[in-house]
Parts: structure tokens; C-alpha cells; sequence
């Protein structure tokens, strides 16, 4: 009987070890912030339906799923992917928890990887106006590189507006105005 047990372990080893077993860090990372998704969007009905009791109690259990992301995404070596696609969703995790200068981070090298993705673009854009004045430069690059794509119209919608709430911001008015009919175009 110990030579079964020890087979099976020596089995379940060598399978795990081969990755055909448990989920890799990187797959429940991944798993794990579509949880968090899922339960941040619970919170919010539960906010918006009046149950703040329960909304608060939601909003606990999210974040503990969000904390519980990025630690499997580091130690799957997400910061460090050449799938951009993983940095993508490392980053939204990263700005989820307010670490939008290290989303940026991950996002620009998603952008080095695959430039012709527009909404990769655009989720640069939204981190680096988040960081603030100083960035807006880096935002703009980012937003005339998602229109230069010809993104879909939902995309382009968003960098006309973010577009429009730089030079707003700036008082650059004209021009936030051109933005704003340029979204009512796409309509």
C-alpha cells in the first residue's frame, strides 16, 4: 500500500511539474481579477439599489480578490510578459488598485509589443491623465496614436473625449470644442 501512495505522488508530482496540473499562477491571476470584475460590478448594483450595508460588505470581498491578483500576477512575472495581452490586464489590475504609474509602465511595454492595438492605446492614455498635468504630453502621444489606428467607433469616442478633457483642462476651448463635434460626428 505505501508503494501505491507513493506512485500517486510521485504521478501527481511529475504532473504538476510538467504543468498538466493546478492552474498556473498566471491563469489564476487572470481567473481571479475576472472575479474581482465581476464582484466590483455586484458592489456597484447593490450601491445603486440603495443595500449599502451590503454593497460595503461586496466591495471588501472585491478588493481582497483584486489583492489577491496582483500578488499571483507578480509572481507569475506578469511585469515582465511579452504577451501583451497580459501586461493589458496586469495594468487594469494595477489601476484598479491605484497603482496607475506602474499601469502605465506595463501598458507602454504592451504598446512596444503589439502598437497596433488601439485599445491598449487608450488604456495608456486614461493611466497617464490620471497621473496628472505633468503626463499629458504622454497622454496626448497615446491618444493621437489610438485615432491614427482608426480605432472603432467606441474607441475613438473615448480618445475624442479624453482628448477634449486635456485641452479643456488647459483651456485650450477651441480645440476641446472640435473634440466634442468630432464625437458627435461619429455617432
Amino acid at each position: 500500500m505505501k508503494w501505491v501512495h507513493a506512485g500517486l505522488l510521485i504521478a501527481v508530482s511529475m504532473t504538476w511539474a510538467l504543468g498538466q496540473g493546478p492552474e498556473t499562477d498566471l491563469e489564476q491571476a487572470l481567473a481571479r481579477y475576472s472575479t474581482y470584475q465581476d464582484q466590483i460590478s455586484k458592489a456597484r448594483d447593490l450601491g445603486m439599489n440603495g443595500n449599502e450595508e451590503a454593497a460595503s460588505q461586496a466591495m471588501a470581498t472585491a478588493q481582497e480578490s483584486l489583492e489577491e491578483s496582483l500578488a499571483l500576477f507578480e509572481s507569475a512575472g506578469a511585469a515582465d510578459s511579452d504577451d501583451a495581452r497580459v501586461l493589458q490586464s496586469h495594468a487594469e489590475a494595477l489601476a484598479a488598485h491605484g497603482d496607475n504609474d506602474l499601469a502605465a509602465e506595463a501598458l507602454k511595454r504592451a504598446t512596444d509589443l503589439t502598437p497596433e492595438a488601439p485599445e491598449i492605446w487608450l488604456a495608456l492614455a486614461q493611466n497617464l491623465i490620471v497621473l496628472g498635468p505633468s503626463r499629458n504630453d504622454d497622454a496626448l502621444e497615446a491618444i493621437r496614436a489610438v485615432l491614427s489606428l482608426e480605432p472603432a467607433q467606441t474607441i475613438a469616442t473615448e480618445a475624442h473625449l479624453l482628448l477634449a478633457g486635456i485641452y479643456r483642462r488647459t483651456s485650450l476651448y477651441d480645440f476641446a470644442l472640435e473634440e466634442y463635434e468630432q464625437v458627435l460626428a461619429l455617432d
